[in-house]
């Protein structure tokens, strides 16, 4: 025994040390000599670490010797499995519990049961420090018993449902969870079979390929739906497993199940976010595609068709800009329960069509068991004309449209990308085609659909190319023939394309929101030009410039067209903004308060392409504009056919009754000119005069009319001497 191990005070007494110390390092001493000599195993214990063993405890516990053994926590003794509830007790200020059971591990093949027990410590106080306790070895049949009484513990509380039948499949044992998860009690189900828990869900098959596992394996586990005893039916997470006998025959049956509701409602929920739009609760895009994909194997395997319609709201973004979010939110309800009310014929329902909606204002179906495309034409008519019933909004009715494009598995295409993109390809065909109708998809529109991105691309490069670039159009006055303004046009020549017209790329432009930066430009450079021009002539021309619906809706556009007249130092009066009828129609209110801030400022107005569209004299009050120019498809066959004749001849009178002047574009021949200036038609513009030309052009074109002007005023001169 080592001697600071021991419980005395090290070494021997000291000089300091009163007899009261004395007395006490020789009783100590006694007492662990009289433990030396005891058969049975004891130790000291003082917080926590083990200060004593005598020798029967030191081979108990599997050291050589009992001095060494000492100094170390006890617990260190114990299998990790005992050796955090072991301390907890030696820690513990009162002992309830005198003794506690652990294990201790000899050797790899040699695990003892310990039992400590704990001697009064207000008896063996006067003897040492800490905890005098008695270890003893415990046969197995005491601890079968302890593990006994804890498997039952386990069983009876444990939070998942137990159940043990023979091998007849009685029920022998159930446990309390068993009890709260199906509402049956104990005595309620002993002696009887499960199958009072069926739900009816399940068929004989079901059972059957259960059964043959198990009978296989010796266990199944899986999901079930079962029974409560109010007649509600729940998932449960049930595994099963056969306990047999020596001889391998099953002779029990252990069930253990958990009630998976919670989970199986999460699991809803998420498939529900994942799969299913929020606001109108059809099918999303992902849910879509998995449909499309089941579709093509099935009509695959029957040999049979069945089309994808395309279906996008036109000017959805209006409605949303002008009532809100919200509102526009209840438009989209209510054409989603439109097209799927569209989708029924005369004898009912037809359930194997499918609805979604994929993003935004885009919706698509999946239609089959149509014979002919004729059957198609009719359900899509119907569809689009249910999307055009008036839509109340409190004190607003509107009637929203939509166009849809439509492709035939297997004629247009055989896999899901396909068949949306040829679908797709269709309903924006149908857009350009005048909006609410439908269109189907034809191998052309593939062909111009890769001919648009190569010309995108090659417009995106451009931008960075100096590939654009600006012409000017002389526009003359019909009385005297001089030159009073020019257009300003953009041109954009490609290396390879060629020079590409504006009827091509601008809508581009417009598209790819590069229009604003474009057309900002144009009117920058335009007006830097003409204070060159003016440098070198004196006569009075104005520039004309073109106006998208892009540049009206910027709310910067009147303050950039401010800085550019400073900057350039160009009067404002001689500028013209030129915008077509349908850009001006477009939203009136934004119309007439851009348009307002630029008559303040000086700037003239004028409307372009006019008899095409809307050729309204209240509208042409409403903006305040200064001019007209009549569109050149009337001024190409103004002398060969008598309505557009008739027509030109009205939007002249109809402008000179309200003061407006009128500019004629397309002009290509003198008997055109002869015409129009006989009308009174103030401004003349077409290749007759010139076509689009460079900067230099008009320089030379306006030096030769100043010097025909100048003959002019001296003739004039002479002739009036």
């Amino acid at each position: 025994m080592c001697e600071e191990s021991s419980g005395l005070p090290p070494g021997g007494v000291g000089p300091e040390q009163n007899s009261t110390g004395d007395c006490r390092a020789d009783v100590c001493s006694r007492f662990f000599e009289f433990l030396e000599q005891l058969p049975g195993a004891f130790c000291i214990i003082d917080d926590g670490l083990l200060r004593y063993v005598n020798p029967p405890a030191a081979a108990l516990l599997g050291v050589d010797s009992a001095g060494c053994a000492t100094n170390r926590p006890f617990s260190e003794y114990a299998l990790s499995d005992d050796a955090t509830a072991l301390t907890e007790w030696l820690e513990a200020p009162s002992f309830a519990e005198r003794t506690i059971r652990f294990r201790t591990r000899i050797d790899d093949d040699v695990v003892r049961r310990i039992a400590l027990t704990v001697m009064d410590p207000v008896r063996t106080a006067a003897f040492t420090r800490g905890l005098c306790a008695s270890l003893t070895e415990l046969p197995e049949d005491d601890v079968l018993l302890h593990h006994v009484r804890l498997k039952a513990s386990v069983f009876d509380n444990s939070l998942e449902g137990v159940i043990i039948c023979d091998d007849d499949l009685r029920m022998l044992m159930v446990n309390p969870a068993f009890s709260a998860i199906t509402g049956y009690s104990e005595h309620e189900v002993l002696g009887k079979k499960p199958g009072v828990l069926s739900s009816g869900r399940h068929g004989p098959h079901f059972y059957r390929e259960m059964w043959e596992i198990l009978e296989t394996s010796g266990h199944w586990e899986g999901e079930i739906w079962n029974k409560r005893k109010t007649g509600e039916i729940y998932p449960e997470y049930l595994s099963i497993t056969a306990l047999h006998d020596a001889e391998g025959i099953p002779k029990h049956y252990l069930g253990v199940f958990t009630d998976i509701s919670h989970r199986k409602l999460s699991d809803d929920q998420i498939h529900r976010l994942v799969h299913y739009d929020t606001l109108t609760n059809l099918p999303n895009r992902e849910l879509f595609r998995q449909q499309l994909r089941n579709r093509i194997v099935r009509a695959g395997r029957r040999n049979s068709k069945f089309v994808v319609i395309f279906i996008d709201v036109d000017r959805f973004k209006a409605i949303n800009d002008t009532l809100g979010h919200r509102e526009g939110d209840k438009v989209l309800q209510m054409i989603a329960h439109r097209l799927e009310n569209g989708l029924r014929n005369r004898d009912g329902a037809r359930p194997h069509d499918i609805v979604a909606r994929l993003s935004g204002d885009e919706f698509a179906v999946i239609m089959d068991d149509l014979r002919s495309r004729e059957d198609v034409a009719l359900v899509v008519d119907k569809i689009l004309e249910k999307i055009r019933e008036p839509i109340a909004l409190g004190e607003y009715t509107l009637r929203a449209e939509a166009s849809a494009g439509i492709s035939v598995y297997p004629d247009d295409a055989d896999n899901v990308d396909d068949l949306l993109r040829n679908s797709d390809l269709a309903m924006y065909d149908a857009k350009q085609h005048g909006r609410g109708c439908y269109r189907r998809f034809t191998p052309l529109l593939r062909t111009r659909a890769r001919d648009h991105l190569k010309m995108l691309d090659a417009l995106h490069q451009s931008l960075y190319d100096d590939q654009l670039d600006v012409v000017y159009q002389p526009q003359i006055a019909g009385a005297n023939g001089l030159i009073r303004g020019v257009e300003a046009l953009l041109r954009w020549s490609h290396p390879d394309l060629g020079n590409v017209p504006p009827a091509q790329f601008v809508p581009l432009l417009e598209q790819e929101g590069e229009i604003q930066r474009v057309g900002l430009w144009v009117i920058e450079k335009s007006c830097r030009q003409m204070m060159e021009w003016k440098k070198c002539s004196k006569l009075p021309i104005r520039l004309a410039v073109n106006l998208s619906l892009s540049q009206l809706r910027n709310p910067e556009f009147t303050d950039q067209i401010t800085g550019v007249l400073e900057q350039s130092g160009m009067p404002p009066t001689c500028l013209e903004v030129e915008l077509t009828e349908s850009v001006a129609m477009e939203d009136v209110e934004l119309t007439q308060r851009v348009l307002g801030h630029l008559k303040e400022m000086g700037i003239r107005i004028s409307i372009d392409d006019f008899g095409t569209g809307y050729s309204s004299l209240s509208y042409l009050q409403y903006l305040n504009v200064d001019a007209l120019k009549i569109d050149h498809s009337f001024i190409r066959r103004c002398l060969e056919n008598r309505s557009d004749e008739l027509i030109v001849r009205s939007i002249v009178a109809l402008a000179h009754s309200i003061n407006l002047e009128v500019v004629a574009e397309g002009v290509e021949t003198d008997a055109q000119r002869g015409f129009l200036s006989e009308l009174g038609v103030e401004l003349l513009q077409g290749f007759l005069f010139s076509r689009p030309v460079g900067a230099l052009e008009i320089m030379d074109t306006l030096r030769q009319h100043g010097e025909k002007a100048v003959s002019a005023s001296s003739d004039s001169r002479i002739e009036t001497q």
